[in-house]
This record gives structure tokens, C-alpha cells and sequence, in this order.
């Protein structure tokens, strides 16, 4: 919880602005009084990236430290049906010799 009279008061001002000109005085002394500031926000951590994909991905042996590294996954694509298997699939005769 940020506790700070003059942000308060800066942000009182930029809500009950009247017309612009006001408003952007109030934006841009609450905007300098912001970053004079120090400020900590606590945030979860994980030592993970909580991800779920499908199985179809490859990924790379070595994964990147800090980023998931989506642009180097690439897709897997199945293994081609032989003529035979797909004939036997669906019930058809293959029209074609497989060497």
C-alpha cells in the first residue's frame, strides 16, 4: 500500500479535474512524484514457468534461463501412412506400388 500525502492529494486532484488543462498538470506532477519515489511491490515468485502445451511440440535440449522460449518449440509432425497402412485404414486397395 503506497502511503503518501502529496500522491493522495494528486490523485484527488487528476478525478476532480475540471477540464483538461488541470488534468494533465495533476498527471504529470503525479507522474514526476511517482518516479522521485523508491518503491517495492511484492510479487509471487516461482522457480518455474507454469505452462501447458500439447505433446505435438518439440523443444529444444537446452531450454532458455530466463524465457519460456515459445519461438524456438517447432511442431512434430506425424509419421506419413504407407500406402498399405492407409489401405488398411480404410478398407481400400491401394492403386499404387510401394517400392
Amino acid at each position: 500500500v503506497l502511503r503518501n500525502p502529496a500522491v493522495d492529494a494528486l490523485i484527488d486532484g487528476l478525478v476532480n479535474a475540471n477540464t483538461r488543462n488541470e488534468m494533465v498538470t495533476y498527471a504529470r506532477a503525479l507522474d514526476r512524484v511517482l518516479q522521485w519515489g523508491y518503491y517495492m511491490i511484492p510479487n509471487y515468485y516461482s522457480k518455474g514457468i507454469p505452462l501447458v502445451y500439447a505433446n505435438r511440440f518439440g523443444m529444444p535440449d537446452v531450454a532458455p534461463i530466463y524465457d519460456v522460449g515459445l519461438e524456438s518449440w517447432w511442431q512434430i509432425s506425424p509419421t506419413p501412412l504407407t500406402n498399405a497402412q492407409a489401405a488398411a485404414l480404410t478398407g481400400k486397395t491401394t492403386a499404387a506400388k510401394e517400392h
